[in-house]
């Protein structure tokens, strides 16, 4: 398993950014597809999504590199091509990643995540997945740290989600990783983000 410290080169002809060898096309496979956790929260570190973070590759364009099956029938890729994603720097170096979405409805590749990426210093990577009750799918959302916690306020989310006159807000303890929700007083400002309904 990569440690954090690879580099990677792109490829002369497709400006792709090329794989370790170790990560073969049954591997890509395997981790090809999004996925929540069974716990809260559950790691999911591995090869194929390091990479993928690491080059931000979209999710089109890692399925072509690997030959994989069309998103038309396989449901989207995998990737950390995203927007409305949050990014919160801790006190020890490392970089929170929480969620954000890939692509636009319409696309085949689109999907909104619902989990944390922690960047260590030195380059390691920890991948972490929930379960939907505990973290929903967020994009567009504002976190601030207090203390031990950041606080994710808000959601876009997918249009089944949206709960009008609701605002969404969860803690992510940044120890544990666990994500509990907020119960919250007074008057709800309503559905939050930072990206207009189109």
């Amino acid at each position: 398993m990569p440690d954090g410290s690879e580099k990677f080169e792109e490829e002369p002809e497709g400006g792709l950014v090329q794989p370790e060898p170790s990560i073969t096309r049954e591997m890509f496979l395997e981790w090809r597809s999004p996925r929540s956790g069974s716990t809260n929260p559950e790691s999911m570190t591995n090869p194929v999504w390091d990479w993928l973070i690491k080059s931000k590759l979209s999710a089109y364009q890692a399925n072509e590199h690997f030959s994989g099956p069309s998103a038309m029938e396989a449901g989207p890729g995998w990737c950390f091509d995203r927007f409305g994603q949050s990014s919160t720097q801790l006190q020890d170096g490392s970089c929170v990643l929480i969620a954000g979405e890939h692509e636009d409805h319409y696309d085949p590749d689109f999907y909104i995540y619902n989990d944390v990426v922690v960047k260590k210093p030195g380059g390691r990577i920890e991948i972490f997945c929930y379960p939907r009750e505990a973290f929903p799918p967020t994009d567009f959302h504002s976190a601030t740290l207090v203390g031990n916690r950041i606080i994710i306020v808000g959601n876009l989310g997918y249009s089944e989600q949206r709960k009008p006159g609701t605002t969404p807000v969860l803690v992510l303890d940044v120890e544990s990783l666990i994500i509990s929700a907020v119960e919250t007083r007074g008057t709800s400002p309503g559905w939050l983000h930072r990206r207009p309904i189109e």
